[in-house]
């Protein structure tokens, strides 16, 4: 395997009027967060390769540069794959993004090669594949491949949405063409932002759940004072942010800050057990003392 570093991704309107693709810098920032979660994402040959075709390279970091708006990545490529972008096979790469189910936000689900492949690659595919058919006899289904985001190659031609056009570029949209376009925008900033207020809505409706259970098991272990400064800190975790902890089992389980100071807070036993104090046997010790006292006056 040999690495380099390729550019992946730009923030910008790219592909046709008609099917315009919005990548935006929040796209992109999220990738580069999430990335460190999954460790690795897989290269193929455009982007609807077949899931069970051999892996052949790998992205195995990520980063996001504010000042280019543009997302990197460092790269591990088989060394025929190599040598075939060193040769200008591959000269364009584009990603595959998905939203994850925890917090909806976006990962790299594939990098793809864009270009023709040479003889050498072919017959790589060809070894590799047959070795793999030996070794396991069922391949396994192609999954949801078609269920991602498309983003353009950075060096793909953009889509201007303004009636100033860039001297360098030629377009050839008509003035009802760019108003559908920028129509088209503003109805994606404001599902994008209808989406971010419901995830934002969701993550704070938890947060709140998580805050009355952990003010539940701190109650009676701390004074009132330094459980309102608790709950205060627990505002400034970030959210959507785990911790990976050991389970019972052996295995491990993600909790937040907020669930595991509950769980810490759980195992401490109050200072004084609640409820009246059990003074039974200072009133049976009362009671005898005057039974003695009226035996011995009945005898007198």
């Amino acid at each position: 395997m040999k690495t380099r570093k390729r550019e992946l991704a730009k923030v910008g309107i790219f592909g046709s009027t008609d099917n315009p693709i919005v990548v935006t810098e929040k796209d992109l920032r999220e990738i580069a967060e999430t990335f460190p979660d999954q460790k690795t994402a897989p290269i193929q040959f455009g982007h609807w390769a077949d899931a069970a075709s051999p892996r052949l390279g790998n992205v195995v970091s990520v980063s996001y540069d504010e000042k280019e708006k543009s997302l990197t990545g460092e790269i591990e490529e088989h060394d025929v794959l190599y040598d075939a972008v060193e040769q200008g096979y591959f000269p364009d790469v584009s990603i595959g993004a998905k939203k994850r189910a925890s917090d909806g936000k976006m990962y790299l689900h594939h990098l793809a090669y864009l270009g023709e492949q040479p003889p050498a690659i072919k017959d790589l595919k060809k070894s590799i594949g047959e070795a793999l058919d030996k070794a396991t006899p069922e391949k396994v289904a192609a999954s949801d491949e078609d269920d991602f985001i498309q983003m353009p190659s950075a060096g793909a031609a953009r889509l201007y949405l303004s009636d100033t056009k860039p001297k360098k570029e030629k377009t050839s949209m008509t003035e009802e063409e760019i108003k559908a376009m920028q129509e088209e925008n503003a109805r994606l900033k404001a599902a994008n932002e209808a989406n971010e207020k419901l995830l934002a809505d969701s993550a704070r409706n938890r947060l709140e759940a998580e805050k009355e259970q952990l003010k539940k098991a701190a109650a009676g272990k701390i004074p009132e004072g330094d459980t309102a400064k608790l709950l205060n800190l627990c505002d400034a975790f970030e959210s959507g942010r785990t911790i990976e902890l050991s389970d019972a089992d052996g295995g491990t389980k993600k909790e937040s800050p907020v669930a595991v100071l509950s769980e810490i807070f759980s195992h401490i036993k109050l200072p004084v057990e609640p409820g009246e104090m059990n003074l039974s046997d200072t009133a049976a010790a009362e009671g005898q003392q005057r039974k003695n006292y009226t035996s011995m006056m009945e005898k007198m």
